[in-house]
């Protein structure tokens, strides 16, 4: 089994990972290649996730089997309770006839509107509230991807550069290593927001990038592996500066960019300020199962009354309506309380998450070629390309 079909087992891979390898540039150490898809292919848009996707990768979620449950339990009951034990008075409810059933209907949907009226504001807050987290956490990749370019640039611009790897090893193995921390803190950070920056998983997506050198892995802290990476890079420009390899300013200047680093670099998740409080979810969920036993309870009744000496009302197309309707509503409605669930990680491998092996390919491309030091034009030399702008 290759690197790359390992990589694949342990981390549980659907659709986006199915060609690992060839959507992802080689590792650190391999020759530079190509962006098989361009980072322009992250938005949702450009992956082409129709809106039966991600309503698809819900109802995978809760399971379906659980959303056709109220409909399953209502049509069961109703077979149940349209015995005429539960209609002493005959057919219908005219006037005062059968006032157990039909009080009972009308009773349960005058407290099915008091329970929606309160879950409206409730619901609406609560999925609005999961929609921006959501929004928030992408925000913050987004921000930590700029950065790290930010930080790739700065160092390849700011740090001695040699074209001759033989004449000057010193200066190109200080560029390659100071460029491939900043990756490899870029990488730590979206393992932590996966929640496997101390997995043995981990561990081997590193390997399998090229990232890790000799001993570092044992050196990086454990539960703050990428806060160690930005430690390293400080104090290897603090070392350069004292052996005057780099000046004070530029010295200030690694330090503040490094620093902006880990500071969105953090936690992608931030748990502490972006999750919903537990007593807030739970009322919500409260409410949504509330809600769902009530209207299960009323469409119970209401199909009992309904086919009570007419039980050849089930081939029409009303109750064909009735029963379709009832499970799209009863589905919908739990949906909306997992949407919290879905959205809640985008850090993952499925269609809806950020496509990271393709983004960060990018990222690891442009610090692989700022490490040469080769890629730059003829008018980069003085006195040349010094004409005038026409």
């Amino acid at each position: 089994m290759t690197s790359s079909n390992k990589l694949s087992v342990r981390y549980k891979t659907t659709v986006v990972e199915k060609d690992y390898e060839s959507k992802t540039l080689s590792n650190w150490g391999s020759k530079i290649e190509e962006p098989a898809v361009s980072c322009r292919n992250a938005s949702p848009k450009d992956l082409k996730l129709l809106w039966h996707s991600w309503l698809w990768e819900m109802m995978k979620n809760r399971k379906l089997m659980q959303y056709s449950m109220c409909p399953v339990i209502a049509i069961c009951l109703s077979f149940i309770f349209c015995n005429s034990f539960f209609f002493p008075d005959g057919d219908g409810c005219e006037g005062t006839k059968n006032p157990g059933m039909c009080g009972l209907e009308k009773e349960l949907s005058a407290n099915i509107g008091e329970i929606r009226t309160l879950m409206a504001f409730i619901l609406g807050g609560f999925v609005a509230g999961t929609n921006t987290f959501w929004r928030l956490r992408r925000n913050n990749y987004a921000v930590l991807c700029g950065r790290a370019r930010t930080l790739i640039i700065q160092f390849g611009a700011l740090l001695p550069r040699t074209t001759n790897k033989e004449e000057d090893a010193e200066s190109f193995n200080r560029r390659d290593t100071m460029l491939r921390w900043v990756v490899l803190g870029y990488e730590l950070a979206v393992l932590k927001g996966r929640g496997q920056i101390d997995s043995i998983e981990g561990r081997d997506h590193l390997e399998f990038l090229g990232l890790l050198k000799d001993d570092e892995w044992d050196k990086l802290i454990e539960g703050d592996r990428h806060t160690t990476v930005w430690y390293w890079l400080q104090s290897k420009a603090a070392d350069l500066r004292a052996e005057g390899v780099i000046e004070e300013l530029r010295l200030m200047q690694f330090i503040n960019i490094t620093a902006n680093m880990r500071d969105t670099a953090n936690d992608l998740m931030s748990r502490l300020d972006r999750d919903h409080s537990i007593p807030y979810s739970a009322i919500v969920g409260c409410l949504i199962n509330l809600n769902l036993v009530a209207y299960t309870a009323q469409k119970t009744v209401q199909w009992s009354i309904w086919a009570h000496g007419n039980p050849q009302i089930w081939l029409t197309p009303r109750m064909w309506a009735a029963v379709i309707f009832f499970t799209c509503y009863t589905s919908l409605l739990a949906m909306l309380f997992d949407v919290s669930h879905t959205l809640y990680n985008p850090f993952g491998w499925r269609e809806l998450d950020i496509p990271h092996n393709i983004i960060g390919g990018g990222i690891r491309n442009l610090a692989k070629k700022v490490a040469l030091g080769e890629n730059f034009p003829s008018t980069m030399k003085s006195g040349v390309g010094t004409g005038t702008i026409s």
